[in-house]
């Protein structure tokens, strides 16, 4: 759920609206999650009256205080009450949209709403990898990456503010989102080289890729109305650019400098794909591997 203020407004006092209008689905039946486990947020939420009213509705108050208000507890000595309490946040559960609880693993500390906005992107970033994870794998890479394109832009469109804290550029970011995306978009576009089907590096194609898919989809998100049908713009968009990046298989008969470099290219992606699964050592598979780049930078 997203609470949206005018620009000059504090977006504290926003709180119990954003708890009213909190709906959560199950799996199957049953009537949907209104009461979270517990609450994390940032310094401007440690007000007397959200910390009751959590406390009130059996809500766990993951919020640092000020260092405000530890001096005034501080000055006013035993009157001044004790810290508030807050829950160990590497010890809190989680539970999946119908209700079961997940494993317990650790959530950083978030002690700023800079961290608090890295949680949540990377919080999409495991939604997205989820995702991907689900998607069909077959033996034809090039149709595997055609169609994470498609997916990737329909992920933007189903979690539009995810979507813009992972990918959107935010100054002393620390989330890991965008460079774990790019590691997926690697391992696929390594077994399109492997098939003989890339033209570039598969790190310069990933940067390539990744950089339109993004900025198509944060385009839609930010002004809509601008595309006419951003189905067949993203067509469009993507025939061209992996008309760029991909390759058809080298023969033969074309055995000129393109050909060499696709297949260096085609024989270092098989490979990194394989490991050491080969008869050669590892320093004659780094020596290798050394070979074939200067193959593809010279020609």
């Amino acid at each position: 759920m997203l609470v949206v203020t005018a620009g000059q407004a504090n977006d504290s006092p926003m709180l119990p609206a954003l708890l009213q209008g909190l709906r959560v689905p199950r799996r199957g039946p049953g009537r949907p999650r209104t009461r979270p486990e517990a609450v994390l947020a940032d310094k401007a939420y440690s007000s007397r009256a959200h910390r009751q009213r959590l406390r009130a509705a059996g809500v766990a108050a993951a919020i640092p205080e000020p260092a405000d208000q530890i001096a005034h507890r501080h000055r006013r000595g035993s009157a001044g009450g004790r810290p508030a309490a807050a829950p160990q946040v590497a010890d809190l559960r989680h539970r999946d949209p119908g209700g079961r609880r997940r494993p317990a693993r650790a959530v950083p500390a978030v002690r700023d709403k800079q961290g608090l906005l890295d949680a949540l992107a990377d919080q999409g970033l495991e939604r997205y990898a989820r995702r991907k994870g689900e998607l069909k794998t077959t033996e034809d890479p090039v149709a595997d990456l055609r169609a994470g394109w498609d997916d990737h832009l329909l992920f933007a469109e189903e979690n539009p503010g995810l979507y813009q804290l992972m990918f959107s550029p935010r100054p002393w970011s620390k989330s890991t989102a965008r460079a774990t995306v790019t590691d997926l978009l690697v391992h696929t576009l390594t077994r399109c080289a492997a098939a003989g089907a890339l033209a570039v590096e598969p790190l310069s194609a990933a940067a390539m890729i990744l950089s339109a898919n993004v900025g198509l989809a944060l385009s839609n998100i930010a002004a809509p109305t601008a595309f006419t049908d951003v189905a067949i713009i993203s067509q469009q968009l993507r025939d061209a650019l992996f008309a760029a990046v991909l390759a058809a298989p080298p023969t033969p008969q074309h055995a000129d400098a393109a050909g060499i470099v696709a297949s260096a290219l085609q024989l270092r992606a098989q490979l990194s794909l394989t490991g050491t699964a080969t008869s050669l050592d590892p320093a004659e598979l780094f020596l290798l591997d050394r070979w074939l780049e200067r193959l593809m930078q010279n020609n």
